[in-house]
């Protein structure tokens, strides 16, 4: 697919309600991939070539456990994606957070449970570092472009991961609320595979209710309105090249590797992306 401006297209992920992005020349891509289908929409936003990926289905099919993570992320770097930007639904956990808001958080706390987080295993040892989550400048860039297209953003933060479907208990939130800023079921499965595949990954969380209170309905027209004008502001302006070690993020990380998942993303070894670069 031939980029009109760059030489790979942008990636951008719909979580709750944002399920199409307008865009011309649009086209729709199925994908086989070593952990099953993927789909997405593939166009021109702005001048750039986008794949557009519903997270959770075009008809919300797939709750945050059902989501086909690695499939997704897989085709997307097999595609020739480099940089992502992920929007979500969140609740907030803290007072200074206003609904509508977007978060660009810069840590999270996983505590999901019994999701394929890794592309390895099965007798490919893998360790990669996950110390700074999502690509520092490619968040930076977000936040100071939403602040100025006039979109109360907050930079940094701390997203706390939970497996879901269900609401927190006003036991839990009141838990949660030492130590996390907002509240979600995918950033971290995501963040996880995003960074075994070297993509520069950032998530863009929009504030949709208070933790125990269900989603904010009411609201949702206009925060998924706001969601996708952010990601058009963002597709117009991103440079090709951000000065993240994010494409190097496998260096040193494997301990062992027998077959196919050698390496996710690796310059000189065998790899599972090799023919994607």
């Amino acid at each position: 697919m031939p980029d009109k401006i760059r030489t790979n297209p942008i990636g951008i992920i719909g979580g709750t309600g944002y399920y199409s992005m307008e865009m011309e020349e649009h086209e729709q891509l199925q994908e086989e991939t070593p952990f099953g289908a993927f789909t997405a929409t593939s166009g021109i936003v702005e001048g750039k070539r986008i794949i557009f990926v519903a997270r959770h289905g075009m008809r919300h099919r797939f709750l945050p456990h059902e989501v086909n993570y690695r499939a997704n992320i897989y085709a997307l770097k097999k595609l020739g994606v480099r940089q992502v930007f992920a929007f979500c639904m969140a609740g907030m956990l803290g007072k200074e957070l206003e609904i509508g808001d977007i978060v660009i958080p810069d840590q999270f706390i996983d505590l999901t449970h019994g999701r394929s987080n890794t592309f390895f295993g099965e007798g490919n040892s893998v360790y990669v570092s996950m110390a700074d989550p999502f690509c520092p400048p490619l968040s930076s860039y977000a936040s100071g472009e939403l602040t100025d297209a006039g979109i109360k953003t907050h930079p940094g933060g701390t997203y706390v991961c939970v497996q879901g479907p269900h609401f927190s208990t006003r036991a839990e939130s009141r838990f949660y609320s030492d130590f996390g800023d907002i509240i979600g079921m995918t950033a971290a499965t995501e963040a996880k595979l995003a960074r075994e595949a070297s993509l520069c990954y950032t998530v863009l969380a929009s504030v949709v209710d208070h933790d125990t209170c269900s989603m904010g309905m009411k609201d949702m027209r206009n925060i998924v309105t706001t969601a996708k004008l952010a990601a058009r502001r963002l597709v117009a302006h991103v440079p090709e090249n951000t000065s993240c070690k994010c494409a190097d993020s496998m260096a040193g990380s494997v301990i062992s590797r027998t077959g196919m998942h050698d390496v996710v993303m690796g310059r000189t070894s065998k790899s599972m992306f090799n023919d994607c670069r």
